[in-house]
């Protein structure tokens, strides 16, 4: 879900595999489906190629605040994989630079994060670069974000008054999905 930050960063995870290894990686996105599709649609190209044998949706909550919640157990319920991000996917890629602050506004959080991007680059942020993956990965560190990530998220959880992903901010579970692909790279000799 989403416009195209998500598919630019999954896609650059991707192609960051040796070519040989890539082309045994199927990451299929699936672009702007409105709320009330991603968890049928998701069962559908399970269906419709038995190949897909994990299947994960990937959003925002600053795109969808009243169905958040129900998105995510309609998913589980249904053995789906769920990465989300709370309040917006930034909040994970604030990671990558050693923080992850207190932002609940999906607006407030981009600006920030923007403005690390920039001081890491030198390079202003666009939630169109093609390039995201590649630029946090070699301007911050992937292995100490996907710790932060999980860690903020605990600390969230047991923070919250209500236990449920919507209460959960800042936070991220984009760690799970990539600490899965990234376990599967090469080690360089």
């Amino acid at each position: 879900d989403g416009e195209k930050t998500e598919t630019n960063y999954f896609q650059g995870l991707k192609n960051s595999f040796p070519e040989a290894v890539r082309n045994k990686i199927s990451i299929k996105i699936l672009d702007k489906l409105n709320t009330q599709e991603l968890v049928g649609r998701a069962l559908k190209a399970q269906r419709e190629d038995p190949r897909e044998r994990e299947i994960w949706i990937v959003f925002d909550k600053d795109n969808r605040p009243d169905d958040f919640d129900r998105i995510i157990s309609s998913a589980k319920k249904h053995s789906i994989n769920v990465a989300w991000s709370n309040p917006c996917i930034e909040i994970f890629f604030h990671a990558y630079y050693g923080r992850m602050p207190n932002n609940t506004d999906a607006k407030q959080c981009i600006s920030a994060f923007s403005t690390d991007f920039q001081k890491a680059t030198k390079k202003e942020y666009s939630k169109n670069d093609k390039d995201i993956y590649s630029l946090l990965c070699h301007s911050g560190d992937e292995k100490r974000a996907l710790e932060l990530s999980k860690n903020k998220l605990e600390q969230s959880m047991n923070q919250a008054k209500i236990r449920k992903p919507s209460a959960y901010c800042p936070g991220s579970t984009l760690h799970n999905i990539v600490s899965k692909i990234t376990s599967h790279r090469p080690k360089n000799k």
